[in-house]
């Protein structure tokens, strides 16, 4: 389904992701319909459905709500949350959208929690690839194919921008975040991944 996106005040970064996603745009939203992740027909259902997920690219209004929704999922992940050094993080995202998008998730008109994807270069993966870095989900809000949701809209997003290669990290100890990426065809490599604060 191609929509003309010119009429709403919200937008998907064209310079970024030049074609329209297939998704409509509901509210200032972008509804991701989950019925289209177990069907194959075709049929995508009633947008106007509670039942989907719908993403909002984030702006300088939703920046103290996300910050909220961080805090929520550092502290559940016994992170260390510092919200000045996120909020730097995040309006950077928001300055160069080449460097990251930030979506935040309803199920109908209900805040569900954020994911973060963000775009790196490898000479591996053929040049960029994106980072699932973040993926929260409130705890009204799991095990209702949310999560399924939010790996096939960014896979879309990457497809659409040309990215052949998603990556993301997941808690060693956190099972079924683990059933979910395999499920959605994700592998796990035979390195370790390694950081250096500096």
């Amino acid at each position: 389904m191609n929509t003309d996106f010119t009429d709403y005040k919200f937008k998907l970064p064209f310079e970024l992701f030049p074609h329209p996603c297939e998704s409509v745009f509901i509210s200032g939203k972008i509804c991701f319909p989950i019925t289209a992740i177990t069907r194959d027909d075709g049929d995508f259902g009633d947008f106007g459905d509670s039942m989907n997920a719908l993403f909002q690219l984030i702006s300088d209004q939703e920046l103290s709500t996300l910050l909220e929704l961080m805090r929520e999922f550092y502290s559940q992940q016994q992170m260390r949350f510092d919200e000045p050094a996120a909020s730097r993080a995040v309006t950077s995202a928001l300055n160069g959208p080449g460097l990251a998008q930030i979506y935040l998730i309803f199920r109908g008109q209900e805040l569900a929690g954020y994911f973060t994807l963000t775009f790196c270069f490898s000479l591996e993966f053929h040049g960029r690839f994106a980072l699932l870095d973040e993926l929260y989900l409130r705890e009204p809000f799991r095990r209702q194919k949310l999560g399924k949701a939010v790996v096939a809209f960014a896979e879309d997003l990457c497809r659409k921008a040309g990215i052949e290669a998603l990556r993301l990290e997941v808690g060693r100890e956190n099972q079924p975040a683990q059933s979910l990426y395999r499920t959605a065809g994700f592998k796990e490599d035979e390195r370790n991944l390694m950081t250096k604060w500096l």
